[in-house]
């Protein structure tokens, strides 16, 4: 028999409150889905928000907590809730409280305690809001599977099923599609499992689901049909995705079938370590006892008798406590355990268990008990009770064989219905594919006109701006011609008359120098150096006015160089740069006499200062030139 993943042992409920900021959503989220500090999400929920409003929220909270294996975390998140529930009489607060402690017990194997919890929710189911109502709806059905009642649970989910297609709720519809096919698949209706997955395999590709959950429904429904071939295939090529993933409940499913897979191929040794790697605290209630059956079967190929006895004696209270899931699930290492160790089954707990709930049970669970019975009362030697229940495990046997069969059959109709409803879905679909292409059609060739049409507006619109602005680019060329053309004639304006004063200069300078020769203090060496230096400047002028005569005026300066050998690796510029400052011109000035930047005179200057001797860095520029 194969693992099926009957659900998640959680509320999950993913209705947000609306209307919130989206710092509030990413509070919620964060407090709803990532953080495990029970404190923390305790004083944002209880203290700083109205817990009654955001009781959704809380569950989903304690979902997170449980589903990572925080086992004392969840506990005390529930005291919690219960403390608020003691001091609240909102309806809506303690339907989803009681639904979600009823989850919480069911998930750590207290089916009497989820069961109390249920009937107290149960209590307030008049004021239950839809999702509730789906929840609970699921919730009910896995009790009933665990308590043994298979095909009422299978009723329970396959009302739920049809409940959530009504009102389009998908996310409780996909668990419950996964629970119902479970259910179909114990009982063997195979037809009505593979329905139910592949309407949770498709949702499943809409939803953040993996697809380890819908793989471990193909091998559990492969291993019912005893193709182990391509279950244990499926199983090895996915090994990868499942080994060793213990925050996956799916992949923890999809190892313990593995593991029932070798045991069915009687490969004790690879078993030890893959069941050796599981932690039980983190599998779900409802799958423990196979894995206890799965860790007895191991030391049963190896031999362990000692150890084999010693593990079903410490099992023993948790057997007991909860039949009849336990004594079904175990009943082949039960019959081993007497056979080989001489396990002392109690016989009293059986028959009480048998004569309070058997009414309450399925067939298939009488059948295993009356087969245990008979035994036990074969090995005391009491043949004729052994008889008595070993013909009444037949019977039920039998009966349950006519309850297959109808079962079966009504699940052939039903298949024969779903190919009918089926092909008339498809008759119809081709048939609005049809109309849909000529409406397909029509619609192209109306949008084809539509463009057209706008791509002529688009083109007409751009011609008339396009030439609107071609008229502005002509009138603004011909403004910056006219102004353009102003301005050369405001230059050459300006330069004949820098030229027309500059001649008035030279002209007065002359003067000056033939009255200095004229006079008496003409043979004076400071008078002579004063006229040297004016006929320096009126040839320097006179540069400007005739640029042919530049070269020849710096040459006179050449002594500058010949004086300061230092300075003889300097370029023309730079040379002719150092002659004016030492004429006392300004960087500013020689800048406009050169046609040179301001900044690139003071590099200039300073360059100079560093090629000069020590000795004269710190003289004037004016000390330079000679006197005479």
């Amino acid at each position: 028999m194969g693992v099926h993943p009957m659900l998640y042992a959680a509320v999950i409920c993913l209705f947000l409150v609306c209307c919130q900021s989206p710092e509030k959503k990413r509070l919620n989220q964060y407090y709803m889905n990532k953080c495990i500090h029970v404190d923390s999400i305790h004083q944002y929920y209880f203290v700083q928000n109205d817990p009654i409003k955001y009781i959704q929220n809380i569950c989903n909270s304690y979902s997170h907590l449980a589903q990572v294996g925080l086992a004392d975390s969840a506990k005390k998140f529930v005291g919690y809730m219960q403390r608020q529930a003691n001091q609240t009489s909102n309806e809506r607060y303690l339907n989803y409280h009681y639904l979600n402690y009823a989850y919480h017990h069911l998930n750590n194997g207290e089916v009497d305690s989820a069961r109390l919890k249920f009937e107290i929710r149960n209590r307030y189911a008049a004021e239950a809001d839809v999702t509730n109502q789906l929840m609970a709806t699921n919730f009910l059905g896995t009790l009933l599977f665990v308590e043994g009642k298979v095909d009422s649970a299978r009723m329970e989910f396959v009302r739920g099923f049809e409940m959530s297609k009504e009102i389009g709720d998908t996310l409780q519809r996909f668990t419950l599609a996964v629970n119902a096919g479970a259910t179909c698949n114990e009982l063997g209706l195979n037809s009505a499992a593979t329905y139910y997955f592949s309407e949770a395999y498709a949702m499943s590709q809409k939803m953040k689901y993996p697809s380890l959950m819908m793989l471990n429904n193909l091998v559990a429904s492969l291993i019912t049909e005893k193709n182990y071939a391509k279950a244990t295939q499926l199983c090895e090529q996915s090994k990868s995705m499942w080994l060793n993933n213990d925050k996956d409940q799916a992949a923890i499913l999809l190892q313990l079938n593995y593991i029932n897979l070798l045991s069915i191929s009687k490969k004790a040794q690879p078993m030890v370590p893959l069941l050796n790697a599981i932690d039980p605290s983190k599998l779900n209630a409802i799958y423990w006892p196979l894995y206890h059956r799965l860790r007895l079967e191991a030391l049963l190929f190896t031999n362990q008798y000692a150890e084999f006895h010693q593990t079903i004696d410490t099992l023993k209270g948790y057997i007991y406590r909860n039949q009849p899931q336990t004594i079904v699930r175990l009943s082949p290492m039960l019959f081993s355990a007497m056979d080989l160790v001489g396990f002392p089954l109690s016989l009293d707990s059986l028959l009480l268990s048998y004569q309070h709930n058997f009414l309450d049970w399925d067939l298939a669970t009488r059948w295993e008990y009356a087969d245990l019975i008979s035994e036990v009362y074969d090995l005391q030697g009491n043949d004729a009770k052994s008889l008595f229940w070993k013909k009444q495990g037949l019977d039920d046997r039998a009966r349950l064989v006519e309850v297959n069969d109808s079962l079966r059959a009504a699940d052939i109709g039903e298949q024969i219905d779903n190919t009918i409803l089926k092909n008339s879905v498809i008759q119809k679909q081709i048939e609005l594919t049809r109309k849909s292409d000529r409406n397909t059609q029509l619609t192209y060739g109306l949008i084809a006109s539509l463009l057209l049409l706008l791509s002529a507006f688009v083109a007409f619109f751009l011609y008339r701006k396009n030439g609107r602005k071609k008229l502005a680019i002509i009138a603004l060329e011909a403004r910056l011609a006219s102004q353009e053309l102003e301005i050369l004639k405001r230059d050459k304006e300006m330069k004949e008359n820098v030229v027309a004063i500059s001649q008035s200069v030279l002209e007065q300078i002359s003067q000056i120098v033939q009255k200095i020769r004229s006079a008496n203090f003409s043979k004076d060496p400071e008078a002579v150096a004063i006229r040297q230096d004016l006929v320096r400047l009126t040839q320097l002028s006179q540069a400007f006015i005739e640029p042919n005569l530049s070269d020849t005026v710096y040459d006179s300066y050449n002594y500058l160089f010949e004086d300061l050998p230092s300075l003889s690796e300097l370029n023309v510029t730079e040379k002719r740069i150092f002659v004016l400052t030492v004429l006392g011109n300004r960087p500013k000035e020689i800048a406009a006499l050169l046609n040179l930047n301001d900044q690139y005179i003071r590099n200039v200057k300073s360059k100079i200062k560093k090629l000069l001797p020590l000795a004269k860095q710190e003289l004037p520029w004016s000390e330079f030139r000679r006197t005479s």
